[in-house]
């Protein structure tokens, strides 16, 4: 099995700084999950930046996801990406209708499982290989 592993893997690394840089380049890694835009992708990688460092702090998740929908935290990301409450309020509700946020707060295939102090992230991608001649590559 191990044998298997180094034959069929490959190994990429990508550079990132903490913060929404790391998860900027999450999202646009895991985009074939997900229809966001890069605007998108810029205010979900600013939350998930402003989770990480409540996940130091506070324990509970559901604290969490309040505060994430506090006033101040959803102000301190517009003011970082330079909108108004108009514009961050449009593209917070585009991220309710796709489904990245729901009734209790950001949906857990879209948070990396990193800890606040590490260095490193690791990404397994297991991709399933049919031999049926009909599951053609989508167009």
């Amino acid at each position: 099995m191990a044998n298997n592993i180094q034959k069929n893997s490959n190994v990429a690394r990508i550079k990132a700084f903490r913060g929404g840089d790391f998860f900027y380049k999450w999202l646009d890694f895991i985009k074939p999950l997900h229809a966001l835009t890069n605007l998108e992708m810029k205010v979900l990688s600013l939350i998930l930046a402003k989770r990480q460092e409540l996940i130091m702090v506070v324990k509970d998740d559901r604290i969490i996801n309040n505060l994430l929908r506090s006033s101040g935290v959803r102000k301190e990301i517009r003011d970082e990406l330079g909108m108004t409450a108009t514009q961050f309020n449009i593209l917070y509700g585009k991220l309710k209708k796709v489904g990245v946020i729901n009734e209790y707060g950001l949906v857990g295939k879209y948070i990396p499982n990193v800890e606040s102090d590490s260095s490193e992230y690791r990404l397994i991608l297991n991709f399933e290989i049919n031999e049926k001649a009909d599951e053609s590559v989508p167009s």
